[in-house]
């Protein structure tokens, strides 16, 4: 987060800022947002007048492991939409990893959480876990020196990621941890550009990811934008979220395998994104000499999640609301439910949020603007116009510039 705020401070953009959260996220957050998962963000450009969906979720193949996603999504969205020299974007994270982060309350928990995964991978123990069998605790200093290196290649030169002797390097300390993910893989591996999935609401447009959990989320508010449902959206709306797919417990399904960051700048863009290890600490085993741990090679954790949204008065146009979740289906229609009770019944961001959801084990991360950004303006209008909220279930951050 602090990360995020220097970058907006030094003048970078929404997806500067972005970047730079993501990487700090792959230090602090690894059982989320390890440098081997991937992702999807949906961006909105006032200059350019412009809103896109970004993937850079691998393509899942049996018998194979996961291409790390994340590097070349975060490039591709930093080349296209960014400003400020890459370097800077990725070189803070790299010093954390380095000279060591102190424990969040939210990663003891994970850490914690997944001390037996831990304990049962040597690659995963020399990162995680100490001589006496610890793993770290809220407030414990956690240098991880492997990482900073592979940091320090994607900083200087992040394309030798996927296509230098880095690549046969992850290949074959994957393979010694059970993953097959071969150097032609991570040569040919791209993110994609798409149009997102759309719904007019009003005045308003809400865009989603293409995907099927976005494409759910937009039918969801279709339905919303009749006159029937206008009429029972303020007292039925978990029937009207019902749509987004997939069921909190399903079988294969690990809501703890994804995490969420927004972003906003006085330059009327947005962006949201969630990325994931498709479970929880990927595939459970740490690529040694690299400080990577891959993804899980299956899809569970795509199941009714990743979709991020952004909403904007195309009549203006300014973007209101951008809002990226956690946690699956239960993030997806929590960040439909905070939607709904912005845009339909009026309520300010902060009551929006705490309002009873459908399923309440969904983290979700929004900032709200009732005026929109209006970047022409933007010399007279203060931070105290956009709302912002982090799940505090999850001790997340949220902070203006």
């Amino acid at each position: 987060m602090l990360a995020a705020r220097d970058v907006l401070s030094a003048g970078g953009t929404a997806a500067d800022a972005a970047v730079a959260l993501y990487f700090t996220l792959a230090v602090t957050k690894p059982a989320q947002a390890g440098l081997g998962g991937g992702g999807v963000c949906v961006l909105y450009d006032w200059r350019g007048k412009r809103i896109e969906s970004l993937d850079f979720l691998p393509p899942i193949r049996p018998g194979q492991g996961v291409v790390p996603g994340n590097p070349r999504g975060m490039l591709a969205l930093q080349a296209k939409y960014g400003r400020l020299r890459w370097e800077l974007l990725v070189g803070p994270a790299e010093r954390l990893a380095r000279l060591g982060t102190t424990t969040s309350r939210s990663s003891a928990r994970d850490f914690s959480a997944a001390r037996s995964i831990i304990a049962a991978d040597p690659g995963l123990k020399s990162i995680f876990m100490g001589a006496d069998g610890a793993v770290p605790v809220e407030g414990t200093l956690l240098p991880q020196p492997e990482l900073a290196g592979t940091l320090s290649l994607i900083r200087r030169a992040p394309q030798e990621f996927y296509t230098g002797p880095f690549a046969h390097t992850f290949s074959d300390a994957a393979a010694d941890a059970g993953q097959r993910i071969t150097p032609t893989a991570m040569r040919d591996y791209v993110p994609k550009w798409e149009p997102p999935a759309s719904s007019r609401f009003g005045l308003y447009t809400m865009y989603f990811p293409p995907n099927a959990a976005g494409s759910a989320a937009a039918e969801a508010w279709r339905l919303l934008g009749t006159e029937a449902g206008y009429q029972r959206a303020a007292d039925r709306p978990a029937a009207l979220l019902a749509a987004v797919p997939g069921q909190p417990g399903q079988p294969g399904q690990d809501p703890s395998a994804e995490t969420s960051f927004v972003v906003a700048d006085r330059d009327g863009a947005m962006v949201g994104c969630t990325v994931t290890m498709n479970r929880f600490f990927g595939a459970g085993r740490g690529a040694r000499g690299t400080g990577i741990v891959p993804a899980a090679p299956d899809p569970s954790g795509r199941i009714g999640g990743l979709a991020p949204m952004v909403v904007v008065n195309p009549a203006v146009p300014r973007p209101f609301f951008v809002g990226a979740a956690s946690g699956g289906a239960a993030g997806t229609r929590g960040l439909l439910a905070t939607a709904l009770g912005v845009f339909s019944l009026g309520q300010p961001l902060d009551a929006a949020m705490a309002s009873p959801r459908p399923d309440p084990t969904g983290l979700v991360n929004a900032i709200y603007c009732p005026l929109g950004i209006d970047p022409i303006g933007s010399g007279d209008q203060p931070e105290a116009v956009c709302q912002l909220f982090a799940d505090k279930r999850g001790f997340g951050l949220a902070q203006h510039d």
